[in-house]
């Protein structure tokens, strides 16, 4: 009977540990995501002030911004994407046939309407959204959860975000190391 309590309260606390790890690695990408986007955003200020200072025009501005945004790139596969105010897409690096289209044409496979997502997460203040989406090199939708800013000019909303099941592979690797 002690050793069966003893697994049980092993397991107990072993549970905990891997609870308290996935929220720490889930508050630790959010902190991830909110820093790129930020500095992906700042980009775009770059240049939207260089339209103030006369520097170049807003056109021109504009077509540097989207290029330097697509062009970005962090670890295996991250990559950003640009909305404008109406939440139409500006830039998706990966999907470059969405320019153009309204975000709130695009639902996930749960229904979500993505448009009204990333629209509550700008308005709202926080600037996450949560949603299904195609990792690159998969087939099927997981969940992903965005960072998205809006700059103060053009209104552009950038984002960029994580696959929660980057997240929860790494919360097995750490369950196995136990």
């Amino acid at each position: 009977a002690l050793v069966i309590l003893a697994v049980v309260g092993f397991l107990a606390l072993g549970g905990m540990v891997l609870r308290s790890e996935y929220l720490a690695l889930r508050a630790a990408s959010i902190d991830k995501l909110t820093v790129l986007t930020d500095s992906t955003l700042h980009m775009i200020t770059h240049y939207e002030e260089a339209v103030s200072q006369g520097k170049l025009s807003e056109a021109e501005a504009k077509a540097h911004a989207k290029q330097a945004v697509s062009a970005s790139r962090y670890g295996k596969d991250g990559y950003f994407f640009i909305f404008d105010a109406q939440l139409n897409y500006i830039g998706h690096p990966l999907k470059p046939a969405l320019d153009g289209t309204s975000v709130y044409k695009l639902k996930d496979a749960k229904g979500r309407n993505l448009g009204e997502l990333f629209a509550k997460a700008v308005a709202d203040g926080s600037g996450l959204a949560s949603y299904d989406w195609v990792k690159p090199g998969d087939t099927e939708e997981t969940e992903k959860i965005a960072k998205v800013l809006s700059s103060s000019q053009w209104r552009w909303v950038v984002g960029t975000g994580q696959h929660i099941d980057d997240i929860n592979r790494e919360i097995w690797q750490s369950a196995i190391s136990l």
